[in-house]
């Protein structure tokens, strides 16, 4: 089977992908400019970020998408992160 086939898609299309992607991507900027802050209040837990806010902080992951659902947020639209200072190994 070969490589899935590009399509232009039209501006319509284009600003609606932007519109869904944009929490996500804020979400991600949010928590960039202000890392160590959110981490001092967060530190080894689960956050959720839809566009600017923390929607969610919670040890377990599940907790955090639970929220998400509660308030009517797509999970897919939010910017979830495990913050911690702790060095860890991933076996891929």
């Amino acid at each position: 089977m070969g490589a899935p086939a590009i399509r232009r898609v039209s501006k319509s299309e284009s600003k609606r992908l932007d519109s869904l992607l944009r929490p996500f991507e804020e979400g991600g900027q949010y928590l960039a400019d202000h890392y160590d802050e959110i981490m001092e209040q967060h530190e080894d837990r689960w956050v959720a970020l839809y566009g600017p806010e923390i929607v969610s902080s919670a040890i377990r992951r599940s907790n955090v998408y639970r929220t998400l659902r509660d308030k009517g947020i797509p999970a897919e639209r939010a910017y979830v992160k495990f913050l911690t200072k702790k060095r860890r190994m991933l076996i891929l």
